[in-house]
């Protein structure tokens, strides 16, 4: 299965078959509640939930972390106050209000929060008007994130791991944007923006090889691994220029069009 967010109003998630096939709406926005849209999903753990953000402006300072329960067609309102809520192995949820990260703890049988939020980073790089952030977990919890408190968007990425110890991950500066780990923690997939142009990026940190995956003049971005590490989707106005449409390819392949 795989989630697909809009960032059009009024609409919510979609979710297609990981194999193809058409997309089926998987959420709607409460006209009662003064929703505007939901997004940033994740699937937990399981298979049998998605955590996503659900906000009623432009402005997702104070939006909803809610999960959706997929046999149950039932939602969950975890905490308001906050945006681009993050499962993490740990057994945490994380999220970002005012450049701050913030974690609680969180139960993932009873799809509830166990404890208050506490702050955990500050100066992290997101943006309330879309309500997206700028940092990832790895499988073992090793945090990398893009500093928000630099007056240039071409900034280094940096990480963080489980004792707190700060260090660049790349040091050179680039405007990167929806990091995402690889299943096994040893590359980084990103987009890059290039001119006017935003192409998906591998980044091997180990060797310090950065390699680019899209080259369509069509603006491709936020990209995902499969599970098995071995694909990447990501969304795109390639066909048509003004439908966005979800991808996927190898990590050294041709991108294919998923639906």
């Amino acid at each position: 299965m795989t989630l697909t967010p809009t960032s059009l109003p009024g609409v919510g998630l979609s979710r297609v078959s990981s194999a193809g096939g058409t997309p089926q709406i998987l959420t709607t926005p409460d006209p009662a509640s003064q929703e505007f849209s939901h997004r940033w999903p994740q699937a937990l753990p399981g298979g049998k939930a998605v955590l996503y953000t659900g906000g009623s402006s432009f402005n997702y300072e104070n939006a909803s972390l809610v999960v959706h329960t997929l046999e149950g067609d039932t939602r969950k309102v975890l905490h308001r106050g906050g945006y681009h809520g993050r499962y993490l192995p740990s057994g945490h949820l994380v999220f970002v209000h005012e450049g701050t990260l913030f974690a609680a703890p969180f139960d993932l049988d009873r799809l509830e929060l166990t404890g208050q939020p506490v702050p955990a980073l500050a100066g992290v790089s997101a943006n309330p008007n879309p309500g997206g952030a700028q940092f990832a977990f790895s499988r073992d919890g090793t945090l990398v994130y893009q500093r928000g408190d630099s007056p240039d968007f071409a900034v280094p990425i940096q990480w963080m791991d489980r004792e707190g110890k700060l260090q660049p991950l790349r040091a050179a500066p680039g405007v990167y944007y929806n990091i995402q780990f690889s299943p096994d923690g040893q590359r980084l997939s990103l987009d890059i923006l290039e001119g006017k142009n935003l192409d998906v990026w591998v980044y091997e940190w180990g060797r310090d090889t950065l390699s680019r995956l899209t080259f369509d003049p069509g603006q491709d971005r936020q990209p995902v691994w499969t599970p098995d590490g071995q694909r990447i989707a990501f969304s795109s106005v390639r066909a048509d220029q003004a439908t966005l449409s979800l991808y996927w390819q190898r990590a050294t392949g041709r991108a294919r069009r998923s639906a």
